[in-house]
């Protein structure tokens, strides 16, 4: 697991660096919080959650990420489920 959080942290201060997360935030807590977040998916994954909503869950973590003042944030791109 240290290798994984050691790798958020490293990918997390990269896009500091490039501004698309706010370089006050601390790099350090906001990898522990996305790591929690993709063991917590892959608990309930395994459970048998859909996934659909494991996606909607990834993208409203990746959505509280702190961005700079005034930057907007891009949608996710997805295509929205279909109804059956």
């Amino acid at each position: 697991m240290t290798a994984l959080l050691t790798l958020l942290r490293t990918e997390i201060s990269a896009a500091q660096r490039h501004g698309d997360i706010d370089s006050a935030a601390d790099p350090e807590r906001l990898a522990a919080l996305l790591l929690t977040v993709v063991r917590g998916i892959e608990a309930v994954g395994k459970a048998g959650l859909d996934p659909e909503t494991l996606r909607n869950i990834a993208d409203t973590a990746l959505a509280v990420l702190p961005m700079p003042e005034g930057q907007k944030r891009l949608a996710t791109g997805r295509i929205p489920a279909r109804e059956n």
